[in-house]
């Protein structure tokens, strides 16, 4: 990509009709010889004069200079660093207008599935909560700021609260911005690391853990961090610091999930949508189908499909990489009764050559976002499952590994988005594929 140099006025294009939306919430618009321009923060059926800020060959990059005719969903962001902080695409969208841009998202990416049986796309699955529903946020320390990246920046946006971020969460936000800041610093002798990351995870219930990650080596003293403690929703600090890891109070949160209690450590995966967790599994379980069924999970965490998939099923393999999430695992496994469910702490790569074909009978995956890989595919073919559950949260990856599945006997049968982020450009996307004999 080229960007404008400082010296060469950029080019401005004006009366621009924005077309539609992309995955990832930039409206789309072409110039007049039809090359396609990515215009951040427009809507659809909107016209705006468009500065051009980096250009290539087949497409541009562009910012709105000037709103000429705004679109009817278009509504002020009640975030007021929206369009500089990088967590938030789609502020300026109506709720509505997110929901119906979504599904048009999935309807597209689904087109490039090629098989001779229709399938059903079912609506999106709308949040309950479109505002302060996140669980866990990243924030970076940078030159005494606090707050978030901006837009595809290493630099930071100081923040006080963010509005998509449950109360807990914001509660320590607002202390790390004032006299916790200093009280950090003080744990430093005085100076901060440089660049200091600082994730907070917390519960719909109130509790928080603060994570600190430190590569830099500079000199700490985990004594002082007792501190912290006087915020009243803080639960735990954990520090990463020269490879090293040290913990003050818990280091472990317990989220209620269809009624059950569910360890999650600091470092191991958890849906980040407090009001979207129930909704999801029922999703799951809806399409699970009952009876003897002989399942298993692939990047199974910390056993939220595990456990209620166990209570109906003959057995259930889980695989997980992370030693923390298999700890976490087994707790909740035990805790909940679950006789008939096993955790193999493994890659899945390393782990699905052990099992022979026809061992399974379902099988559910829930992979991060880059997917699963050609040799997993391969595996999967030869265990053959009847039955297989994708669930993903990119919607390319996601449609790279369906096709696949499809030359390799598998057809779609219907597909659930959900709404897991609100007010940003990504979703979840639930996939049923079953074996054709």
């Amino acid at each position: 990509m080229t960007s404008i140099p400082p010296t060469q006025q950029a080019r401005i294009i004006p009366s621009l009709l924005i077309k539609k939306l992309i995955y990832g919430g930039s409206g789309l618009a072409r110039d007049d010889k039809g090359k396609a321009i990515f215009v951040p923060f427009a809507l659809p059926g909107e016209t705006a004069n468009v500065k051009i800020m980096r250009e290539k060959k087949d497409y541009a990059e562009g910012i709105v200079n000037e709103i000429i005719m705004a679109s009817q969903a278009r509504r002020v962001p009640p975030c007021p660093v929206f369009g500089a902080c990088g967590g938030c695409q789609l502020q300026h969208l109506s709720y509505e207008g997110q929901a119906l841009h979504k599904n048009e998202i999935v309807h597209e990416f689904m087109e490039q599935i090629k098989q001779k049986e229709p399938f059903t796309i079912n609506p999106i699955i709308v949040s309950p909560a479109p505002f302060h529903y996140r669980l866990r946020v990243q924030l970076t320390i940078q030159k005494g700021q606090i707050g978030f990246y901006r837009t595809k920046s290493h630099n930071v946006v100081p923040v006080k609260s963010c509005p998509i971020t449950i109360d807990p969460l914001n509660q320590v936000i607002a202390f790390l911005t004032g006299e916790g800041l200093a009280l950090l610093a003080d744990a430093y002798g005085g100076t901060l690391p440089a660049d200091l990351t600082c994730e907070l995870q917390g519960t719909e219930t109130g509790e928080v853990l603060i994570v600190l990650i430190d590569n830099t080596g500079a000199g700490f003293s985990v004594e002082k961090m007792t501190s912290f403690f006087d915020v009243a929703c803080v639960a735990g600090v954990i520090l990463y610091y020269r490879k090293k890891r040290f913990c003050l109070g818990k280091d472990y949160l317990l989220y209620n999930v269809l009624g059950k209690k569910l360890r999650v450590s600091d470092r191991s995966f958890v849906q980040v949508h407090c009001g979207m967790h129930d909704l999801l599994v029922k999703g799951v379980l809806a399409w699970a189908g009952a009876g003897a069924l002989r399942w298993l999970e692939l990047h199974a965490g910390v056993g939220t499909f595990t456990i209620p998939l166990s209570e109906t099923a003959a057995s259930i393999v889980g695989v997980e990489a992370d030693p923390q999430a298999v700890m976490d695992a087994n707790v909740n496994l035990k805790e909940a009764g679950c006789k008939n469910a096993q955790m193999i702490a493994s890659t899945v790569d390393r782990s699905l050559p052990r099992f022979a074909p026809d061992s399974f009978t379902h099988l559910l995956m829930d992979p991060p976002r880059a997917g699963i890989t050609p040799g997993t595919i391969k595996e999967i073919a030869r265990l053959s499952p009847l039955k297989i559950l994708y669930l993903s949260c990119h919607p390319a990856t996601l449609v790279r590994d369906i096709r696949e599945l499809v030359t390799k006997g598998y057809q779609v049968r219907r597909v659930q988005p959900f709404d897991l982020f609100p007010q940003t450009g990504h979703l979840e996307i639930l996939v049923e594929l079953t074996r054709i004999f």
